[in-house]
């Protein structure tokens, strides 16, 4: 029979208890990103520069490639005309008389779509440490103590590399992914950037991204349930390394500089989750043998 201080019985809770608990956090967290996204909207203008950057930045680089290659074709050829590949015939002109269009849509409502699409995605990324939060305290009504510490220290972690992942897919995959994609045909294929493929590109690798860094969190969790020795781990590094290029090539587009963008962040992610590991059940052991 239960006692007063049985810590099943403390964390007990009836169906209404948690269904009460599940409407409190949905309240929360829909109050959190309702209150980003009003925010998000009156600064839309600011949010579309900003989810735009990396195509800015793409297209950027593919101006440079083409006005190179149009400079080498007048070296070349002496019977092509400055005016043909540039603005001007003033050699300091780099304008291209063909550049890189500029972003387009396939509709009217193209536009007020984007910015409806970039303000609720940047309202989950700013509301997402909030969101997190009310899905762990949700779970925590259901744990022991010593479970609910454990969520406690691990959740700062948590939100810092979902974070990292995907600052890492705006600053660097989905640029350089771009570019690269684009110039193994710059001379062949025109580069029409279009919004909603971008965005689906970009949305999704970074999503993708920020869940894929959880992956040191998930290993020292796992082992700290006494699942999976640390050793283990080790012992498959290599069986990580090729999962992580197949992961690499579900997750992005089919070239290998994508993918080894994305595979070669997870091989050091899981060699950092080993040593978490190692680090943390050494810890709880010797924690353990003072407690005895």
């Amino acid at each position: 029979m239960a006692t007063r201080d049985d810590p099943v019985e403390e964390t007990r809770m009836s169906l209404a208890e948690h269904l009460e608990e599940l409407r409190k956090r949905l309240f929360r967290g829909v109050l959190a990103v309702a209150i980003c996204f009003v925010g998000c909207w009156v600064y839309r203008d600011a949010i579309g520069e900003i989810v735009l950057q990396p195509l800015d930045n793409t297209v950027a680089w593919l101006d440079r490639d083409m006005v190179e290659i149009a400079e080498a074709r007048l070296i070349e050829d002496s019977s092509i005309e400055r005016l043909e590949l540039f603005m001007t015939n003033d050699p300091a002109d780099r304008r291209l008389r063909n550049p890189i269009p500029p972003v387009r849509g396939d509709a009217a409502s193209t536009g007020f779509m984007f910015f409806l699409k970039a303000c609720v995605y940047f309202s989950l990324f700013l509301s997402g440490p909030v969101l997190i939060w009310q899905l762990w305290q949700f779970i925590a009504a259901g744990l022991y103590r010593s479970e609910k510490k454990m969520i406690h220290i691990y959740f700062p972690f948590s939100v810092v590399l979902f974070l990292s992942g995907i600052l890492f897919g705006y600053f660097l995959l989905v640029p350089y992914g771009q570019y690269y994609l684009a110039s193994m045909t710059i001379e062949q294929i025109i580069f029409y950037p279009e919004i909603s493929a971008y965005f689906t590109f970009l949305t999704s690798l970074c999503i993708a991204l920020g869940v894929v860094f959880q992956l040191p969190i998930i290993m020292v969790g796992v082992a700290r349930m006494g699942l999976v020795d640390p050793a283990v781990y080790a012992k498959f590094r290599g069986h990580f390394m090729v999962a992580a290029l197949v992961i690499a090539a579900v997750l992005t587009p089919p070239d290998p500089f994508t993918q080894m963008l994305m595979g070669l962040p997870m091989i050091l992610l899981y060699e950092l989750g080993i040593h978490a590991a190692r680090l943390t059940t050494r810890r709880a052991a010797k924690r353990e043998a003072a407690a005895d």
